[in-house]
């Protein structure tokens, strides 16, 4: 349906830039004098201008079907480059025709501005589409065929002036030099705007940052993965020295009716497995299971020791 309604827009579009090529453009492709007017001073400069200017508007409504549809991508960039270089050839000698125009300088800043504006929306729909912004290339790509379209609504507005007899003939041209292509401008970046401010929703605001393919959700997902890693470093440690001063035995006293504290044999040592020790969270549970047994051993034959030593020297005394 939605394709449908594209499709249909698309036609209307060329009819209508038919209708008017044929109804006031096409007059002037002649080399008659009565023809041009007052215009037979710049007769070269007004050709180009409409030759340039009607080929981009025969090729704006085909540009956008191929590109809408994904259909024929090389016809579609060889178009592309056709359009660009009319509306760069058309808003050069239309620059011209503001600058000398016989309905006064404000009529020729319109004129001006609307050239401008063409051109700065065509070349940031051809650096968009270079840059591969799809989304980007087909606001800037509408933006300019309704610059592009200024002919068909200039013509439309002095029209409409003319037959509800507002102002005379030079205001009538002033006024439309300004309201042609600002309000359809206007309209159309209201139409662009509104539909994506229409269509956002808080709650996937997450899930689109971390799908996008733009340098700036990259940027975030790197941050965020940086955030994650630094917490887990923040845990606490047990380097290897703490955990060897928690496996070694108690310290022996100076107390010299103490024997020393028996050494396992040399065959007991190499029967005890190596305890591998690495960088391991604190656990206390842990520590205790990985205490060797020679430990608890070496501790209950210096208690024997010692109480030994006691009953030896109350036998002394006696």
């Amino acid at each position: 349906m939605r394709s449908r309604f594209t499709n249909a827009v698309l036609l209307a579009l060329a009819v209508v830039a038919l209708w008017f090529l044929n109804s006031f453009a096409f007059q002037y492709l002649t080399v008659d004098r009565d023809r041009y007017g007052i215009y037979w001073a710049r007769q070269e400069w007004l050709y180009v201008h409409i030759v340039a200017g009607g080929l981009a508007l025969l090729l704006g409504p085909l540009q956008f079907w191929l590109g809408l549809n994904r259909r024929e991508i090389f016809v579609h960039r060889i178009i592309g480059a056709a359009y660009v270089l009319c509306v760069l050839v058309s808003a050069s000698a239309g620059l011209y025709l503001a600058r000398h125009t016989d309905f006064g300088w404000i009529f020729g800043m319109g004129l001006t501005a609307m050239s401008l504006a063409w051109i700065v929306a065509t070349s940031f729909a051809t650096i968009a589409i270079c840059l591969h912004v799809i989304e980007q290339h087909r606001e800037w790509m509408i933006r300019s065929y309704v610059l592009t379209f200024g002919f068909v609504t200039l013509r439309m507005f002095t029209g409409s002036l003319h037959v509800a007899g507002v102002g005379t003939i030079q205001e009538q041209m002033i006024a439309a030099s300004w309201f042609s292509w600002a309000v359809p401008l206007l309209i159309t970046e209201c139409l662009i705007q509104g539909r994506k401010v229409l269509s956002y929703r808080p709650q996937s605001r997450v899930r689109e940052v971390e799908r996008s393919a733009s340098p700036t959700g990259r940027s975030l997902n790197r941050i965020a993965g940086l955030v994650s890693s630094a917490r887990k470093l923040r845990q606490p440690v047990v380097t290897d020295l703490q955990l060897s001063s928690l496996l070694s035995p108690a310290p022996r006293f100076s107390d010299p009716t103490e024997a020393t504290q028996p050494e396992a044999s040399h065959e007991a040592q190499e029967e005890q497995p190596p305890v591998a020790v690495h960088n391991v969270p604190l656990d206390r549970s842990l520590v205790n299971s990985l205490l060797p047994s020679s430990v608890e051993e070496g501790s209950f034959r210096a208690s024997a020791v010692r109480t030994d030593n006691a009953e030896r020297t109350g036998s002394g005394a006696d």
